[in-house]
């Protein structure tokens, strides 16, 4: 299920550093095999700043944008659209529904992905065909050493994903500027008992903040939205206008007045506009537009690589821990594309437990009823990509104020001591890093949570690398608009994205 808010203006402050960062995104690289692209702030997190394959020009040229001088590089354009607001609430049954939807339409694309879109103020690079950096590509070719690509080749198959890791499998070329409240709220399909009441569930759940403030309170004493709220996770991302209002929307979307923090949020049109979405094109169409024979003949082949790789993820299993000092905490998944699973080597030991495919949750809030590191064994199941997840607890611990959490996975603690809100006191942590290297299993590991099994992933990804290469590579369309190439990752088998801008 997906909510969107979209709000577009002009600017009547100084503001020019907040609008135009442009050397942030344009030119830079994203790896959209390893990013989702329908968070932006996951994305903006992703960009490769190693090299900038399309530079700024320095020559500039002194601009008013917002009531404000900007030194414009000449090979950018700026445009200034004029204020308007729009909305949208969508829901599709399971994720592969969603992608197609969106893939097959313009509209839900530029709603729903963080690659494309209108906003208050455009961005863009102009001709830059001729600003190349071709010095870079033709290194880079050769330095992979990159050979004709061969799915079959594990070598090669790897020259290509080291590639789009350090250039990117597309290049910034847009940037637009904005107020955009979304969210992306997605649970379990294993259980289907709440199929019929997405949209109820999702107003208690969130407290009107995506029905326009309309609730339902009898709903939140049925069984099947207690099933659905130990299922629920969301990607949330509020980008522009007043910065503690959308403080609030991004960290306390739960809150009992959220919808009322949400209507204010959007009256503040004249504060502070966020990138709201990224606009790219592909590696491979980069490379043929520098005319270069020795670059572009390879554009095909990395254009065939990436399809190849997002069409065929393997398996990774990440082995984790959570340690909560408080009376209440939780682990949540904000990646659509991964879930987590107990470890069977280490069942979880501790009462009063939630344990789902998105989220794990210990004890209640505002009981007061203290523990000591509680640890919870865990292992996220994915694609081998960065990891996006939230940390929430309690506010208080051993003594008052010093609630805590902290989640250690891949040799990395991720640990939220903070008190935010007083209440779920949620730090967000994204493109974490996960276990790089692949799971092989068998028909005998077979580990459920809320019905996000192992063998669920091997039936939809094709856990063995030999059966991968083994075969044959489908001919695929994937629509191509004038933002770009979208690309949608595919979710675990268990999964229903309910998505909402």
């Amino acid at each position: 299920m997906g909510h969107l808010h979209n709000s577009k203006r002009a600017q009547t402050h100084d503001v020019a550093d907040d609008i135009f960062p442009p050397s942030s995104w344009l030119g830079y690289g994203l790896d959209l095999t390893a990013v989702s692209p329908n968070d932006i702030k996951t994305v903006t997190k992703a960009i490769i700043t190693g090299f900038k394959l399309i530079p700024l020009d320095t020559s500039t040229t002194p601009v008013d944008v917002a009531d404000a001088k900007w030194d414009k590089p000449n090979n950018v354009n700026v445009a200034v659209d004029v204020a308007s607001s729009s909305s949208s609430l969508d829901s599709w049954a399971d994720g592969s529904t969603a992608a197609e939807a969106i893939k097959g339409s313009s509209s839900l694309s530029a709603q729903y992905m963080a690659v494309s879109g209108d906003a208050s103020i455009d961005v863009k690079f102009e001709s830059y065909g001729r600003s190349i950096d071709k010095d870079t590509l033709a290194e880079a070719i050769s330095g992979y050493n990159l050979q004709p690509f061969d799915s079959t080749n594990n070598d090669i198959v790897t020259s290509y994903k080291n590639l789009f890791n350090v250039l990117g499998s597309h290049i910034v070329v847009g940037a637009s500027y904005g107020g955009r409240f979304q969210m992306c709220s997605y649970a379990s399909i294993a259980n289907s008992s709440y199929e019929s009441e997405l949209t109820a569930n999702l107003g208690v759940y969130y407290n009107g903040l995506v029905t326009s403030g309309q609730t339902d309170a009898s709903t939140s004493t049925q069984d099947q939205y207690k099933t659905y709220s130990r299922q629920a996770g969301q990607q949330i991302s509020c980008q522009g206008d007043d910065i503690t209002l959308g403080a609030t929307l991004n960290a306390s979307y739960r809150e009992d007045d959220i919808y009322t923090t949400f209507t204010q949020w959007v009256k503040t049109t004249a504060l502070n506009p966020g990138v709201m979405d990224l606009e790219t094109i592909p590696l491979w169409t980069v490379m043929a537009a520098t005319f270069d024979p020795t670059i572009f003949k390879h554009a095909n082949d990395v254009k065939a690589a990436f399809f190849w790789i997002v069409e065929n993820p393997a398996p990774h299993w990440t082995k984790g821990v959570v340690t909560i000092n408080s009376d209440w905490g939780e682990f949540g998944i904000t990646s659509p594309s991964a879930y987590i699973i107990q470890d069977p080597d280490l069942p979880p030991a501790s009462d009063n437990l939630i344990f789902s495919g998105t989220k794990i949750q210990w004890g209640k809030e505002n009981s007061h009823a203290f523990q000591r590191d509680v640890t919870i064994n865990f292992i996220i199941v994915n694609d081998g990509s960065p990891l996006n997840f939230e940390l929430s607890h309690g506010s208080d611990g051993s003594s008052r104020g010093s609630g805590r959490i902290d989640g250690t996975f891949n040799n990395n603690t991720y640990s939220n001591d903070g008190i935010t809100d007083n209440n779920w006191n949620t730090r967000f942590y994204y493109n974490t890093t996960v276990n790089k290297n692949e799971h092989s299993l068998t028909l005998e590991n077979h580990h459920t949570t809320d019905g996000a099994t192992g063998n669920n992933w091997k039936n939809r990804f094709r856990y063995h690398a030999s059966e991968r290469q083994n075969k044959k590579q489908n001919k695929r369309q994937y629509e191509q608009s004038s933002v770009g190439e979208n690309t949608h990752r595919k979710k675990p088998h268990g999964y229903k994205d309910h998505y909402a801008e």
